[in-house]
């Protein structure tokens, strides 16, 4: 159903990184020597998606939900990716960081309340609860198993389960 397909895309859209972020920040720090600062500042490039989503919203009424969500699950996915596989200047994690708040506009509530409210005339509060719980229960979730996946393989074992969950569950999830 919608309601089903939003809170997976809820579960394991961009918010996921919102809750996991913090996760990254010491091993990104040991890892490539940048301070807790440079991490925190560079992840604010995220932001960006203040600027996109007026734009992912109005693509989102001419193309649907479903294509702009799976079109930005994708991207997200290949964000995540390539972060994996930083080099190590810090410009990539900015650059990264950026390109992920331009895209992360797609997976989150406001694409798939989009979907929702357009199926539901009774109930339609119900819906976009379960929907939107859909957050919590994927960082409940997913949080430990990628605390799992960074502390067994680094920062590249959690960025790529971010991936993974994206590609994987999310974009298939929200295209059927």
């Amino acid at each position: 159903s919608v309601v089903a397909s939003a809170h997976v895309g809820m579960a394991t859209g961009a918010g996921l990184y919102f809750y996991t972020s913090s996760l990254f920040v010491i091993p990104l720090s040991e890892q490539y020597g940048w301070s807790r600062g440079d991490i925190a500042m560079g992840a604010a490039f995220g932001l960006l998606g203040s600027i996109t989503a007026p734009l992912i919203g109005r693509l989102t009424d001419r193309f649907g939900a479903r294509i702009i969500a799976a079109v930005s699950f994708v991207l997200i996915a290949a964000v995540f990716a390539a972060m994996s596989q930083m080099p190590g200047p810090y410009f990539h994690f900015v650059l990264l960081s950026a390109l992920f708040g331009i895209v992360a506009p797609g997976a989150t509530g406001m694409t798939f309340s989009r979907a929702v409210t357009g199926w539901f005339e009774r109930a339609r509060g119900q819906a976009l609860g379960i929907m939107a719980a859909g957050a919590s229960i994927g960082a409940l979730l997913f949080t430990p198993l990628i605390a799992h996946m960074i502390w067994q393989y680094g920062p590249e074992g959690g960025l790529l389960t971010l991936a993974a969950l994206a590609a994987f569950l999310g974009a298939p999830v929200v295209l059927l």
